[in-house]
């Protein structure tokens, strides 16, 4: 029996072997590409021989093998070379040799469909009507399967967008395309459909064309399937913050006339306000964002609504109680500090649900992007609304994130009467043991700030609290307790910033000392105060 064990061991070696071989060939093939292109670009059938050959290579191994990647990468190298040697044969060559068998994989893996458009699209000369033909050629090739040119359109658009080629008659064909897609009783299709309009919206500078279609797209906010909810989501907020910036450039007083040809064609078949579209952009995104809906698309909604909330204040409130009420692992991934040297805020691309059907979702760092104390107020004025015993892990979190890098002068009362509604928590959270860490930081980033009157005036008024906290701790009530060694090393590191901070802290320990003596003997905050 246990033959078959060393056997399968033995084939996977002989697999990983071949796979390596292959992927080297094709790196070796693909640096010495230019060589192979002056025979293809003089000869149609050597062209087909090279593409039989390798062909392969992109339908045997799976989306994730590396001789699947190396064999994408070997064919678009062809493809960029030969088309600056030869465009107009170069395309037809993907056009008469590449799609009939592409279209089948296309059909088959649509896994692999972002990577096979990207082949398609190195053959195709780089203006708008050569793009426009190969998108119709690939119709003809895929026949009447919407589903997978719908898919395919989804992929090729963004290279579109990139190239800056989305000119009337292309964005003709992916808004009709799109609101087919999204007619489609397969959610799947209509994923796409809405994320084309995405594209337009997010990457070129023709989102008026997509303002007129508010109302078909708004229909989908009943929609029960998670990606369509989240995919509308994100449209709607993109589309919502071109108009609020359009709006900010033209100081509020509609058009100009600085509007593109096209733009203007737009709004003057549909005369929608900027306000009014805003509106409707609202309800939906009103009816999505809400308590209770699917994470995935609260998490969509998270990084997608941040820009926002500063203008539209009123979706503050709603917001917070989301990223309370978000599960932890993804509300942490929000909120941890990201490479600010990098400037972009992006966290990456995420897929929320395994296996090839999910698209990719932009995360960003949302607590480098918010209204810092808007955030804070809310925060706090939702604990006031609903008092707690305790804090819990979220509250801690977003109150810690929703803090700025520094607290500036003009905000100095505000950030004190927010320190002043959260402190008794915050200081009983600091003896948590699961809270102990974020607590301190958040103290910290108050007490020791560089703005002294925030400093100051919060360690004043927190001594109190402070001293009621290390009552609880070497209390005899019985609590969770983070280790004593835990609480000195941040009473001491306090100490040692010297000045005011020093005075205050020891001056805790001392009012500690005299008022419960034996609780003080039991402890070993004497390694705090100077020896008597």
């Amino acid at each position: 029996g246990g033959g078959g064990g060393d056997q399968s061991a033995a084939q996977g070696a002989k697999m990983r072997e071949i796979e390596e071989t292959s992927v080297r060939v094709f790196e070796t093939l693909a640096n010495r590409a230019q060589l192979l292109v002056d025979t293809l670009t003089k000869s149609p059938p050597e062209f087909w021989k090279v593409w039989s050959t390798f062909y392969p290579a992109l339908t045997d191994f799976s989306e994730a093998s590396p001789v699947f990647g190396s064999a994408v990468f070997l064919f678009k190298r062809i493809g960029d070379l030969m088309r600056e040697a030869d465009p107009p044969l170069t395309q037809q060559l993907i056009t008469e040799v590449g799609l009939p068998s592409l279209a089948k994989e296309l059909a088959r893996s649509p896994e692999k469909r972002e990577c096979l458009c990207q082949i398609i699209y190195s053959y195709t000369q780089e203006d708008t009507l050569n793009h426009l033909l190969v998108l119709r050629s690939l119709k003809e090739k895929v026949g009447d399967n919407l589903p997978v040119y719908v898919s395919c359109l989804a992929s090729l658009i963004s290279i579109d967008a990139e190239l800056s080629l989305l000119d009337e008659h292309l964005l003709d064909l992916y808004v009709y395309y799109a609101l087919m897609a999204m007619q489609s009783p397969q959610p799947r299709v209509r994923v796409a459909g809405i994320s084309i309009l995405s594209t337009i919206t997010t990457c070129s500078s023709q989102h008026q064309t997509i303002v007129a279609l508010i109302p078909t797209f708004g229909v989908l906010a009943n929609d029960e399937w998670w990606e369509v909810q989240a995919q509308l989501l994100a449209l709607s907020a993109n589309l919502l913050s071109k108009l609020t910036l359009a709006d900010r450039q033209d100081g509020g007083s509609g058009d100009d006339g600085s509007g593109s040809a096209s733009s203007r064609v737009g709004e003057a078949e549909h005369p929608v306000s900027s306000e009014a579209a805003q509106q409707e952009l609202l309800e939906i995104i009103g009816r999505l964002f809400i308590v209770g809906g699917s994470k995935h698309v609260l998490q969509v909604g998270l990084s997608a609504l941040v820009h926002l909330i500063s203008e539209f204040t009123n979706l503050l409130p709603i917001y917070v109680t989301i990223l309370l009420e978000q599960s932890p692992m993804y509300r942490q991934r929000l909120l941890r500090p990201c490479d600010t040297e990098a400037g972009d805020y992006n966290l990456g691309r995420m897929v929320y649900v395994m296996g090839n059907s999910s698209r990719m979702y932009e995360e960003k760092c949302i607590s480098q992007l918010w209204p810092h104390l808007d955030v804070a107020k809310v925060l706090v004025t939702k604990l006031e609304a609903s008092p707690l015993e305790h804090f819990r892990l979220e509250h801690v979190e977003v109150l810690l994130a929703s803090l700025p890098e520094a607290f500036d002068s003009i905000e100095s009362e505000e950030w004190l009467d927010v320190f002043e509604k959260v402190k008794a928590h915050l200081l009983v959270a600091l003896i948590d043991p699961e809270l102990h860490l974020l607590a301190a930081q958040t103290i910290k980033r108050f007490w020791t700030c560089s703005n002294e009157y925030v400093a100051t005036r919060s360690l004043e008024n927190s001594k109190k609290a402070l001293l009621q906290a290390l009552q609880a701790f070497y209390g005899s009530a019985p609590r969770p307790r983070v280790d004593e060694a835990a609480l000195l090393t941040f009473l001491r590191d306090l100490q040692n910033r010297g000045s005011v901070v020093q005075l205050e802290i020891t001056s805790v320990v001392e009012s500690f000392r005299d008022a419960l003596p034996d609780e003080y003997q039991a402890s070993r905050l004497h390694t705090l105060l100077p020896p008597r």
